[in-house]
């Protein structure tokens, strides 16, 4: 590649997404020029908007158009992550309730309370550390309505509001021992109606470490690289580590 080629890649991307519309902004500086769309999906819109701004990049750099941009984009969307395994037909025990129950704490995303999700429509007790019934529904039916793989919602299952994340909470599902499965969750209200609408945004794996705190892996957070989950020295290797605080 030629440095002047280097020089006009060299670019700034930035992309957001709120429900019913997706965003991605690129800038070329060496060029001058900046590029925003906006789609009305939030399903495909960011693997459909990357193909758009590659391919508006292609032709700004005068490259030949690519016929494969649709290929990596969406192969990237639904197997960008690490590869699961099958469902364990017998799984170790849950943590117990309150092993799991508490306030974490990370210094760059905050103070989250998680919160047991009841086992069914009807709630175990009026307790601040039981989710209510109406938010119960709606994760129940953001994870059976999810794109991303199938998650037993008759599992243990808590949830955490997080405001400085890219959604409004975390729901943590049981899968063996003291591995969950994290899944972030937006969650807004329709404007005609009121009425709730919920979408899964992205999942991960957690590790519950009892009286300690809890990691989350398998690339939840986006990064350059995808952490497996492991049940050993969890503080160490987690990509984002919450220590409970009380």
């Amino acid at each position: 590649m030629s440095p002047q080629t280097a020089s006009i890649c060299s670019q700034l991307r930035h992309g957001g997404v709120i429900p019913g519309i997706t965003t991605q902004i690129l800038r070329v500086p060496y060029l001058g020029v900046g590029v925003m769309l906006a789609i009305e999906d939030i399903d495909f819109g960011i693997a459909l908007l990357q193909v758009l701004v590659n391919r508006i990049l292609d032709d700004i750099m005068r490259l030949e158009p690519s016929d494969d941009w649709e290929e990596i984009m969406v192969t990237k969307l639904f197997k960008g992550g690490p590869e699961r395994g099958p469902a364990v037909s017998t799984p170790r025990p849950a943590p117990t309730r309150d092993a799991v129950v508490g306030r974490y704490h990370d210094p760059a995303y905050g103070t989250m309370d998680i919160a047991q999700v009841p086992p069914s429509t009807k709630s175990l007790r009026s307790s601040k550390s039981i989710v209510s019934d109406e938010l119960a529904s709606v994760i129940r039916s953001a994870l059976n309505s999810s794109r991303f793989e199938y998650i037993d919602t008759t599992r243990e299952m808590y949830y955490a509001p997080l405001p400085r994340l890219w959604s409004q909470g975390l729901i943590f599902t049981h899968f063996d021992g003291p591995l969950f499965n994290v899944s972030a969750i937006m969650i807004q209200d329709r404007v005609d109606n009121g009425s709730p609408i919920s979408r899964i945004l992205g999942t991960g794996s957690a590790v519950f470490v009892e009286g300690k705190g809890m990691g989350i892996f398998e690339g939840f957070w986006q990064g350059n690289e995808v952490i497996r989950a492991v049940e050993e020295d969890v503080a160490s290797h987690a990509e984002v580590w919450f220590d409970l605080v009380n």
